[in-house]
């Protein structure tokens, strides 16, 4: 209320970091879950306002408010590799349009909405669930992968030039590589399992990333080796990149390819190995920004996972 926007991270004020503005799915999902104890219509037209409003500046990414390339994303259908790490605020965006419409479609039916707004809420409704289908425009079916392209479409890389296991790739990606950013739709599984071929071809690409070790020897745009890629390293499950936000979900994605025995025993082997000890060097793998490792052991102990994050579903 008093700058405008909500900040898209949890820290003092408005700051230039982190990709996407979780908020909006954030609270979505409080509110189509059963929370109550909120300004709905506000929290719903902060929302909306990262949504569709472009930060002002005319640089989109010298920013520390709502989303980078909306000036050109909202006519392209996904934010261009001129934005730093534009395939992360693509993705990102789309995963949060996907609880906006959740919430918009929750407002329409509240018996004390009148006339007027259960049809804004409906037509907004249909508007933001079909952005958030709008994955499949950074999907490069040549490579195989999502990545980066140019407001005039051409991919930042060819089929010989492209590989998943370097990091930032040209700064598409934030703190990880192509393999971590491969499942990054959870919001529609099915949708993203039809790229690879249907549930199997989901089912063979996650087996893929799990099996494809994690080297910590391609910096790729970071010029250097930084703690994330140690950590995956470390880890010792593929490409998982456990300790950071971006990667938590990847192994529940085994429930859209309809195994979920593997998603069971992959999170089984995170409980049994990565939250022990209390020596330097034991403990927790990785990130605990906001409390996501205390959360992600919470939801894994009860044996249920908030995947489509921004709906009813567990």
């Amino acid at each position: 209320r008093d700058g405008g926007w909500v900040a898209r991270w949890s820290s003092p004020g408005y700051a230039n970091l982190m990709t996407g503005t979780s908020s909006d799915v954030a609270f979505a999902d409080a509110y189509v879950k059963g929370i109550r104890n909120l300004v709905a219509k506000d929290v719903y037209d902060a929302a909306l306002k990262n949504a569709t409003v472009a930060p002002p500046g005319s640089d989109p990414n010298n920013t520390s408010i709502g989303r980078k390339g909306l000036q050109t994303g909202l006519f392209l259908g996904y934010t261009p590799s001129a934005v730093s790490e534009g395939v992360s605020w693509a993705l990102e965006g789309y995963i949060n349009d996907f609880g906006l419409a959740n919430m918009a479609k929750a407002l329409a039916a509240d018996p004390a909405a009148t006339a007027a707004e259960r049809r804004r809420y409906g037509e907004e409704h249909e508007y933001f669930i079909e952005r958030a289908r709008n994955y499949v425009n950074v999907f490069d079916r040549g490579v195989g992968f999502f990545q980066g392209r140019s407001a005039g479409g051409e991919w930042k890389s060819t089929p010989d030039e492209y590989d998943p296991r370097v990091w930032g790739h040209e700064h598409d990606y934030t703190e990880t590589n192509g393999w971590n950013f491969a499942f990054h739709a959870p919001q529609d599984g099915r949708g993203l399992a039809n790229l690879y071929g249907g549930g199997d071809g989901l089912a063979a690409q996650l087996d893929e990333f799990f099996a494809t070790p994690e080297t910590a020897k391609f910096p790729g745009s970071y010029g250097g080796i930084i703690h994330e890629m140690v950590e995956a390293r470390d880890v010792r499950m593929g490409q998982w990149g456990f300790s950071n936000q971006v990667s938590h979900h990847i192994p529940y994605m085994y429930d859209y390819a309809g195994q979920p025995a593997k998603a069971q025993e992959k999170v089984r082997e995170v409980l049994r190995r990565m939250y022990i000890g209390s020596e330097i060097g034991q403990g927790y793998a990785g990130d605990e920004d906001n409390g996501e490792t205390s959360a992600w052991y919470l939801f894994a102990a009860m044996g249920f996972y908030p995947l489509q994050v921004g709906s009813s579903n567990y």
